[in-house]
């Protein structure tokens, strides 16, 4: 599978290649991999093994959702 992701602080996006089946679009990932050159589309990270993460919520809004 290709996909393409945003890394937090860039503003392109970052191809990413491999087996990467039961991602959704929106989620957030922690992979590890290595990047490789492709001859026809350039640099892309090869991921060897990723896991879905949960976005850590800020302090103001655990407060909010504290309050229902």
């Amino acid at each position: 599978m290709v996909a393409k992701l945003q890394e937090k602080g860039k503003k392109e996006l970052t191809t990413i290649v491999g087996n990467l089946s039961g991602i959704n679009a929106g989620e957030s990932l922690k992979l590890s991999g290595r990047w490789v050159h492709n001859k026809k589309f350039g640099e892309q990270f090869q991921v060897e093994t990723f896991e879905v993460t949960v976005p850590q919520l800020s302090m103001a809004s655990r407060n909010t959702w504290g309050q229902g």
